[in-house]
Order: C-alpha cells, then sequence, then structure tokens
C-alpha cells in the first residue's frame, strides 16, 4: 500500500446497514457507522472496516476504478475506467463475479432487482445492463437536447425508484425512469442516497 498513489474519495453510497463504501485510488474501502437517531442522522465518528484491492487487472483488482455502488443484499459494484468491467463483491470484500462495460465508464447505479446502470463520461451516454452484464437499453449523444448529454459524470437512483444524471456540460441533471424514458430536467442536487439501491 505505502507505493500507491493516493486520491481524494470518490462515490460514497450508504448500504442499508449503514456502511458506506468508498474508493481510494487502486483501492476499495468500506467505513461502518451508526445512526444517532430515528430518522438517519450519521454519528460524527464512522469506524474502519476494511479494505481491499491494488492495481492490477486480476479478479479483486483496479484500473482506474470510477464508480461505487452498494446493491442487492449489500453487495458492492464497482465500475473501473481502465479495466472496462464491472466487479461484484459481497460486504466483505469476497469478490463474486465481474462483466465486460463499453468505455469511459464512471459513475454507476443499482436497482433492487441487480439491474446496472453506467454513466459513459465522455461517450455521452448511459447505459443499461441487467444483472448478467447485458445490455437491455442505452441512451444519448453528446448535445443539449433532451436525453442528450456533455460528460455525464456520474448517476444515481434517488428513493423516487428515478435515475438522476448529472449532466455536466450542460448544467444540469436530467431525470429518467429505469426503462430509459425521460422525464424532466433539473437543477436540483441528487438524492443523498448517492448510487445506492432503491431504499424499501
Amino acid at each position: 500500500m505505502a507505493n500507491q498513489k493516493t486520491y481524494p474519495p470518490q462515490h460514497i453510497p450508504l448500504s442499508r446497514r449503514n456502511a458506506i463504501a468508498i474508493i481510494l485510488g487502486s483501492t476499495a474501502s468500506v467505513l461502518s457507522i451508526s445512526k444517532t437517531s430515528a430518522v438517519g442522522f450519521l454519528s460524527a465518528s464512522p469506524m474502519f472496516e476494511r479494505q481491499w484491492g491494488h492495481m492490477g487487472k486480476q479478479n479483486g483488482e483496479f484500473h482506474y476504478c470510477i464508480g461505487i455502488a452498494v446493491g442487492k443484499d449489500n453487495n458492492i459494484y464497482t465500475c473501473e475506467f481502465g479495466n472496462r468491467r464491472i466487479q461484484i463483491f459481497t460486504p466483505q470484500g469476497e469478490y463474486l463475479r465481474q462483466f465486460p462495460i463499453q468505455e469511459f465508464g464512471g459513475g454507476i447505479a443499482v436497482d433492487r432487482k441487480g439491474s446496472v446502470y453506467v454513466a459513459h463520461w465522455n461517450s455521452s451516454k448511459i447505459t443499461a445492463y441487467d444483472s448478467a452484464g447485458k445490455i437491455f437499453w442505452e441512451l444519448g449523444i453528446k448535445g443539449t437536447a433532451v436525453g442528450e448529454f456533455q460528460i455525464p459524470g456520474s448517476i444515481a437512483l434517488g428513493p423516487d425508484g428515478l435515475l438522476y444524471v448529472p449532466d455536466q456540460g450542460n448544467s444540469r441533471i436530467q431525470k429518467f425512469t429505469t426503462a430509459g424514458k425521460f422525464v424532466e430536467n433539473g437543477a436540483r442536487s441528487v438524492p443523498s442516497q448517492g448510487s445506492s439501491a432503491e431504499q424499501n
């Protein structure tokens, strides 16, 4: 670990068991936190649990891991720009499986069915993969119209079950159903659940 270059934390989704998964360079780290009230305020002293991974192409290794999400059964999904893949781990960091994705993968979101939604930032599109890694829809080209993007750097699944896509180059957030149907534009913040699975 001593020779690895460090980076600021990237995506930090919250799981149902009150743990935060973060990306620090070529590692994935998990912090355990506890709630201080029933309404969901987080304690000021999160406790470190574990970390795993280093630079590489093998299972459990990472190359420019950009996106991370907590999905079904609290499994952790990572999206790698360099290796062009999604890796899936247990909450304890045990490798489960992977599937390839198209280039320029960045932010990811995962729903309760295990479908994975990826924002391809330099391709100006978002892509939906089923739980087996097969594409079932994609949308977007570079532009300013509805359903077009300029650097969609991230994606989040809100508590309303809709996808929120920060369209950075167009200074807006576009909202879609999980079937890829456009709902509206807006300048509101992405829901606080980040890239986590639907909460129910």
